[in-house]
């Protein structure tokens, strides 16, 4: 005889429903028989049924993943027929499969022989994520074998204190204490630190420029904690520190302004004098002498440059945003970070901004990228912008009959050039004949005229940059 499963129509009807709502099917139980009827999709029930007893576990195949493990134990003090044909039951009851298992008798204490069963039932689905397991914990039982196994799995967990790492051949053969956890490594920076950085073209990872840009308050939840709305915002954003036009530092207290508000130049207050003798005066003994008869203040002549300054060199003002763990190539191997020929660690961004080649993006980065880069307008009279900068405009139009120009806008202004308009007339005469013009075009719209008054309408198309 073959040893088989399937799925009954129940149980198929009730994964497609899942499929196409993304819900999970949840199933408790199992059933066995000692049936001999031939098994179909069409059961409901399972046949001569002697008992029911909860799912321990659900497991995934190691070998197909769309293979389902279902084991299920009936304990010693149940027994006293044969088990032919197996079912698996879901928490509303339905019979969502049904197998043909090898004849086993399961017998009682009293028949002189006791021992415990456990069933294991293969289930090929087409989509095993939608399968989920509801366990009672006063009802399972767990095999010897299956806490063997994960005292096993824990054993790998753990190290002697002088013992090496399972992968230690990865790690150079030197025990693992040795080498720093990710989860143990930091640059030591609290969130919302200043760091006074050396290079404009790279930043440090969990590093933002301070440029005074908004974020978003649950994307960085941490800093907003420290800053709060202190340099701008309201409501979902706020406002980092911007050093972006060359201001310096300076602590909060004396003259200076409160934290977070931008204090113009200034000089202190003061004042200079010039003094201009006049009066008679006389030569006595080769010796000069006079008198001041009155003083008179004098502008002196402009010095100096744009500014008032001391002597400097320009650095890049970054901010602390989020902890993001960077370790050093020494703390886990020599080659941190993934490339296109090996696996490692890549860096995550949320905005598409450069041509990093070691970099991965977020959907939330592509959906604002392909948000900003095709901004569109989509109307009767819209427009589009593509990622090469070409902008794509249309619309419609009621042109001057007997060649009078009739002025139209675009829906927005090309910002360079626009490098021409197409139109397209509809008649409310089958047979008419008309002739049209573009009497020129601008970056903001154009002139367009007809020779005929049968003319309805116009359909134009604008392309620029």
């Amino acid at each position: 005889m073959d040893y088989f499963s399937i799925l009954t129509n129940a149980g198929l009807n009730k994964l497609i429903k899942a499929t196409a709502n993304n819900a999970q099917i949840v199933l408790t139980q199992m059933g066995v028989s000692d049936s001999t009827q031939p098994i179909t999709q069409d059961l409901t029930e399972l046949p001569s049924i002697k008992h029911k007893f909860s799912i321990n576990t659900i497991t995934q195949s190691e070998s197909d993943a769309n293979v389902l493990i279902c084991e299920g134990v009936i304990s010693a003090d149940v027994g006293g027929f044969y088990i032919r044909r197996v079912g698996i039951y879901t928490d509303d009851g339905i019979l969502f499969a049904v197998g043909v298992v090898p004849e086993s008798y399961k017998p009682l204490l009293s028949e002189g022989s006791s021992k415990d069963i456990t069933i294991k039932f293969y289930l090929q689905v087409d989509n095993a994520a939608n399968i989920t397991l509801k366990v009672d914990n006063n009802i399972v039982l767990a095999t010897r074998s299956h806490v063997a196994d994960e005292i096993k799995k824990l054993d790998k967990k753990f190290l002697p204190v002088d013992g090496t790492a399972v992968d230690s051949e990865k790690l150079g053969n030197i025990e693992a204490s040795k080498y720093a956890l990710k989860s143990d490594i930091s640059d030591g920076l609290k969130i919302g630190s200043y760091l006074l950085w050396s290079s404009e073209s790279t930043t440090p990872a969990g590093f933002l420029v301070c440029d005074g840009r908004s974020l978003n308050k649950i994307e960085y939840p941490e800093l907003f904690n420290v800053i709060g709305y202190t340099y701008g915002g309201s409501e979902e954003s706020f406002n980092i520190p911007n050093f972006s036009d060359g201001k310096f530092f300076r602590s909060v207290g004396g003259n200076a302004n409160a934290l977070g508000v931008v204090q113009e130049d200034e000089l202190k207050s003061h004042s200079h004098n010039s003094y201009t003798i006049k009066g008679n005066h006389s030569s006595l003994g080769g010796n000069w002498y006079g008198f001041v008869s009155n003083n008179m203040t004098t502008p002196t002549t402009e010095v100096g440059g744009v500014e008032t300054r001391p002597y400097n060199m320009s650095v890049v003002v970054l901010i602390k945003a989020k902890n993001v763990k960077e370790p050093n190539s020494g703390q886990i191997d020599n080659s941190i970070y993934a490339t296109e020929a090996k696996a490692g660690i890549t860096k995550l961004k949320n905005s598409i901004t450069g041509n990093a080649t070691d970099t991965a993006v977020t959907e939330k980065a592509v959906k604002s990228f392909l948000g900003e880069s095709f901004d569109s307008s989509k109307s009767s009279n819209g427009y589009t912008k593509l990622p090469n900068g070409l902008i794509l405009q249309w619309g419609i139009t009621d042109p001057q009959n007997g060649f009078i120009a009739k002025p139209t806008m675009f829906p927005i202004a090309f910002t360079s050039e626009c490098f021409g308009v197409w139109v397209t007339l509809e008649h409310s005469q089958a047979s008419a004949t008309t002739e049209t013009v573009v009497r020129g075009h601008s970056t903001t719209g154009f002139l367009l005229t007809a020779s005929v008054g049968v003319v309805t309408s116009a359909r134009w198309l604008a392309i620029g940059y």
